[in-house]
């Protein structure tokens, strides 16, 4: 399954702003992880939107049709095609610290990586508060 569309729903929601971006970034991984929805289509993701406080599922179907922001996503994966990032998100801190998908641990039913299906063993949301802590103890030094 392609996460491209589910990617490019999330870029087109900063231009909502990072409150609707990270919103809908959430709830489409709960989707994809917990619920086993199939965010590459088009309909589920805006399902989606509609479900999410703080999104215009309006804007965010124009953005879509348009393909207004594929060509941030593509950038973005030209940026990480160096090898170092193993999946969204991969988390890197100026002290080499790099954690990818921070706070949550999954597994994988009847079979491994990308073959199966993933079943969520632990999330902790707080994981990303303790990450940008970090991060802001870094830059003040």
């Amino acid at each position: 399954m392609t996460t491209l569309p589910a990617l490019e729903a999330v870029q087109a929601c900063k231009a909502q702003g990072w409150t609707a971006s990270e919103q809908l970034d959430r709830a489409l991984r709960i989707a994809f992880w917990s619920d086993h929805r199939c965010i590459s289509l088009r309909h589920v993701i805006l399902d989606i939107a509609a479900e999410t406080d703080g999104v215009d599922e309006i804007k965010l179907q124009q953005a879509l049709d348009h393909g207004t922001f594929r060509s941030s996503v593509i950038d973005q994966f030209d940026q990480a095609g160096g090898g170092r990032v193993n999946c969204s998100p991969h988390v890197f801190l100026a002290d080499g610290t790099n954690v990818p998908n921070p706070g949550v641990r999954v597994s994988w039913l009847n079979g491994g990586f990308g073959a199966a299906f993933p079943a969520i063993n632990d999330d902790d949301p707080a994981a990303i508060t303790r990450l940008l802590k970090r991060a802001a103890e870094l830059v003040g030094r």
